[in-house]
């Protein structure tokens, strides 16, 4: 919504990437309304992109269903959930289809493959997979394939064969939470969720919404 120029810099990226089989890319992008000329912006540098136009008030969960239900109508191996503030390294995506790879060796079946972003700043991991419990904190991206409970959806790969098991977001999310609730849904039906080796681009970290930041008081959260 009204960024055209992150946007624009995603796409270079995405169609950018180095690959070590053949890759064929059917790349959807919802716009809610945007007055900056983000559609016909995207249209005129990537005509093969299809641009889904929605009402400002679809938010990023509802967003993501469209271009979910919108891709489930062709055949495909995996989805690439992406948001539009990532900027992927040369081999980003590669890495995510190497973990896959690596999972479905070891453990005989897909899961649902995070990527780690990094700040463009600091340099720090700013999303990726979160443990719960008692060492409950971020996964820090290492050399392997790694568990983790919950993830960031900025760059995440899912196997259709989870996809068709587990479903698209829940339509009781509306802009955050949907992802963290997504990672849940997989593990309760089988699905191992796990953070790639490394990182796959960089993200900014973006301001925690009110509602959802333990610093402000319960009841003004609540409301």
């Amino acid at each position: 919504y009204n960024r055209s120029a992150l946007t624009l810099a995603c796409l270079r990226d995405l169609y950018a990437q180095h690959y070590r089989r053949p890759v064929i890319l059917a790349v959807y992008v919802v716009d809610s309304g945007s007055s900056d000329e983000t559609v016909d912006r995207v249209l005129e540098e990537f005509p093969g992109v299809k641009v889904i136009q929605t009402t400002p008030d679809v938010f990023w969960c509802g967003a993501m269903r469209i271009a979910w239900s919108a891709a489930r109508q062709h055949p495909c191996d995996y989805l690439l959930l992406l948001n539009d503030d990532t900027r992927l390294d040369e081999e980003g995506v590669q890495c995510l289809l190497d973990a896959d790879w690596t999972i479905r060796a070891r453990f005989g079946g897909p899961g649902v493959v995070v990527g780690s972003t990094r700040d463009p700043v600091t340099g720090q991991r700013s999303y990726g997979g979160v443990r719960r419990g008692r060492d409950r904190g971020d996964v820090l991206p290492s050399d392997d394939i790694q568990p983790c409970d919950q993830m960031n959806c900025n760059a995440t790969l899912i196997p259709v064969e989870v996809a068709d098991v587990v479903g698209e977001f829940d339509s009781a999310f509306t802009h955050a939470i949907a992802d963290h609730d997504y990672s849940l849904r997989a593990q309760q039906v089988g699905f191992g969720v796990w953070v790639a080796p490394g990182y796959v681009g960089s993200c900014p970290v973006n301001p925690t919404p009110a509602w959802a930041n333990p610093a402000v008081p319960v009841r003004q959260r609540l409301k």
